[in-house]
């Protein structure tokens, strides 16, 4: 009864081109999907967790999308559901092909009514694989209630780089300055890889670790 009077009390004021769409089986509604990764400086075989986030503008049955992202820079691990649709009965896939650098079908419904606060859709694992610019996209994305498309989606993707192990100080570039690390803590000994400047994570800080990062000069 109540969703009936609302929406007669919101067709009267919605602009006609509004109405129009929704008279052609969609909804402007500006809900925004983002990509998050948090800010950190990743190198080569690090973990990093994405958390794809909905913020609705209105009520959400169900959603599909494809992530594209950086193959040569990224692997994806895992795959999981977020809490968008729970505590409800849920319908999950997804799909990891690090080949094509895709997760791909990848949707989710929930079985009974439908939400409308923000949460995440979804999070994904990643490795990283080696150094560079790295990006994760959303390409493909719909979100629909009970009967329609939502239409005028607002989708932030993002971009982070994956620093080189030998780039210390998180420059994009291997030199002198990287070296001066090393040597700022010559002889000193702990557990393996306790600090960055253990370049070959031998628990000593010694001229390997220079020769190491001489022989990658250059390097980003």
């Amino acid at each position: 009864m109540t969703n009936k009077k609302t929406n007669k009390m919101v067709t009267t004021t919605l602009p006609l081109v509004v109405m129009m769409l929704l008279t052609l089986g969609t909804i402007v509604s500006g809900t925004g999907i983002n990509v998050n990764v948090p800010t950190a400086y990743y190198k080569a075989g690090d973990l990093i967790n994405a958390t794809i986030m909905c913020t609705p503008t209105t009520w959400v049955k169900a959603w599909e999308m494809k992530v594209v992202f950086s193959k040569g820079r990224l692997q994806a691990q895992s795959v999981t559901e977020g809490s968008f649709f729970k505590p409800g009965q849920t319908y999950f896939s997804a799909t990891i092909n690090n080949s094509l650098g895709t997760i791909y079908p990848l949707y989710d419904l929930i079985i009974t009514g439908n939400v409308s606060q923000t949460r995440p859709l979804f999070y994904v694992l990643f490795t990283a694989k080696n150094y560079g610019q790295a990006s994760i996209n959303l390409s493909n994305v719909g979100i629909t209630n009970e009967t329609k498309y939502l239409t005028g989606l607002i989708v932030s993707n993002t971009t982070f780089y994956v620093y080189s192990q030998w780039d210390l100080n998180y420059d994009k570039n291997v030199g002198i300055m990287d070296i001066m690390l090393v040597a700022g803590h010559y002889g000193q000994t702990g557990t393996s890889g306790w600090i960055k400047e253990d370049v070959d994570k031998n628990g000593v800080i010694n001229l390997v670790d220079i020769v190491i990062i001489a022989c990658h000069w250059g390097a980003y």
